[in-house]
């Protein structure tokens, strides 16, 4: 927390939730793209990682196969990456989605 004059601005904490399932096929990366669709038409900001094999959260968000570390998406306010491209401290986003493998 600052103070400045009187006034106290606490620092935004960043959420990050993970979507995990035993079992293969129950709509976890469905979960994931309508969340992060969902949080991000509310004015929020949303970084969804894609840590499954199959990359099918990548592949519906990604407008490129680069192996950058945060791509941007043709959606406002989502940015993608894969598990492997995440950076130790992503900065300035409110939710980071997890789209985790079956076990």
């Amino acid at each position: 927390m600052q103070c400045q004059a009187g006034k106290t601005e606490r620092k935004k904490d960043m959420i990050k939730i993970a979507i995990f399932n035993n079992k293969g096929g129950v709509a976890k990366t469905t979960s994931v793209i309508n969340l992060a669709y969902s949080l991000s038409q509310h004015g929020k900001s949303v970084l969804v990682v894609d840590c499954d094999q199959q990359e099918n959260c990548f592949n519906f968000f990604a407008n490129s196969l680069s192996a950058d570390a945060i791509l941007p998406t043709d959606y406002d306010k989502i940015n993608i990456t894969r598990y492997s491209q995440l950076p130790s401290n992503p900065e300035g986003y409110d939710y980071i989605l997890f789209d985790m493998p079956p076990p």
